[in-house]
């Protein structure tokens, strides 16, 4: 009976430091050139290695729809892995033809993320057909 509450409390003792160094990490900046465009988004880490970017949105982007200049918000809740690389991309699919694309790079341990967003067109939600040109972001 020793024997099998040492074992269990060595591997606990040998979990816990795994779990206590995974953290995340909230960050946020803008789209670049751009100070009206507000970017925040969630880098999950263990150690220096980051391991997904969660809850990326981007707020008050430019977009034309039908030839005039809008501003638009996206929101993506689904973590997107982080590769070896410390890069990442995704295409997400709205149902209805509309896709938008984001890639990056998370840099300084998770602290600091470059990367780009653009869209295909797409219908918004009063019946308009829009488009986002590829804008780079940064956020720290």
């Amino acid at each position: 009976m020793r024997k099998i509450a040492c074992l269990v409390t060595a591997a606990a003792v040998l979990v816990v430091p795994a779990m206590a160094s995974a953290k995340t990490i909230r960050q946020q900046g803008q789209i670049v050139g751009d100070a009206e465009t507000k970017v925040t988004l969630q880098v999950k880490t263990r150690g220096k290695d980051p391991l997904s970017v969660a809850n990326f949105k981007a707020k008050n982007v430019l977009t034309r729809c039908e030839g005039e200049a809008s501003r638009i918000d996206f929101t993506v809740l689904d973590a997107v892995e982080v590769k070896e690389n410390n890069s990442f991309k995704s295409r997400l699919v709205d149902g209805e033809g509309g896709v938008l694309r984001i890639r990056g790079k998370v840099k300084d341990n998770g602290r600091a993320t470059v990367g780009s967003l653009k869209t295909n067109n797409f219908t918004s939600s009063n019946d308009v057909t829009c488009k986002t040109p590829k804008q780079k972001f940064k956020t720290g």
